[in-house]
């Protein structure tokens, strides 16, 4: 039960880690190609 509850933040933390860095790739990726498109 311990480990549920000391590993369930973690989790929450990678997800958010890794939605963050989808979002930034997304943002890098429209900038790419908006200066592409100039």
């Amino acid at each position: 039960m311990a480990f549920s509850f000391s590993f369930f933040p973690f989790l929450l933390g990678l997800g958010v880690l890794i939605s963050l860095h989808f979002l930034l790739l997304a943002f890098v990726l429209i900038i790419v190609n908006m200066c592409w498109e100039i």
